[in-house]
């Protein structure tokens, strides 16, 4: 992946001892408003320059929960006080590069796009389940790149593996973790140039950027 124009990884994911797999670079990692307060809280917080978020360009994904308000801002929805965290880490690394945080509905309506798409090419079942980090990012980069190579976010058949995340083969994603992962597969592969057996034998898919899609 380093030889690519940009990388973008995903809340907790490391390069290091992963470099013969996922290579070394980070130019982006987006981050859900869950961390540092679930996950990844002692690399969040460290100076050390192994730390997977000292290099690279901060996005937090867009935050429904804080509000601006005539009064001032309005925190009551933010449960996992990502706000607060956000301020506390540019004041902790100040020399850092500023987070970029999503504008606030671009969750909103990536749901809707997800359950547009559904429902028009009856391809998956709509649902009200809230759109994953995986794919806020993907979307993110059509809108930035000419095009945008994702990996393994459609599996491949390459092994037999349950895992959930590459380096950590204890995680069982817990119960109340609701995403619409399936509806988002079916999304990108049918967007994908990539034919579907290459998808099943590498895991790969490959997106045009919105940037060269006309609408007539």
């Amino acid at each position: 992946s380093d030889s690519h124009d940009a990388v973008l990884r995903f809340n907790c994911a490391p390069t290091d001892r992963f470099e013969k797999f996922v290579g070394n670079r980070t130019d982006f990692r987006m981050v859900n408003t869950l961390i540092p307060s679930r996950r990844c809280r002692p690399e969040f917080w460290s100076e050390n320059s192994t730390s997977m978020f000292k290099h690279g360009r901060l996005v937090i994904r867009n935050m429904n929960a804080i509000n601006l308000t005539p009064q001032g801002l309005d925190l009551k929805r933010d449960t996992h006080h990502a706000f607060e965290n956000w301020i506390k880490y540019r004041k902790t690394f100040p020399n850092r590069t500023l987070p970029f945080i999503q504008r606030p509905k671009f969750g909103q309506d990536l749901q809707a796009e997800v359950m547009r798409f559904c429902d028009t090419t009856r391809l998956c079942n709509k649902t009200k389940w809230s759109p994953s980090t995986g794919i806020f990012g993907v979307v993110m980069m059509m809108h930035l790149c000419d095009w945008v190579r994702v990996y393994e976010f459609v599996p491949s058949n390459r092994d037999n593996t349950t895992h959930v995340y590459y380096f950590d083969e204890n995680f069982v994603r817990p119960g109340g973790d609701r995403h619409s992962y399936n509806q988002e597969r079916t999304y990108v592969k049918t967007l994908s140039l990539t034919p579907d057996t290459d998808i099943e034998d590498t895991g790969v898919v490959l997106l045009e950027g919105l940037s060269r899609i006309s609408c007539g």
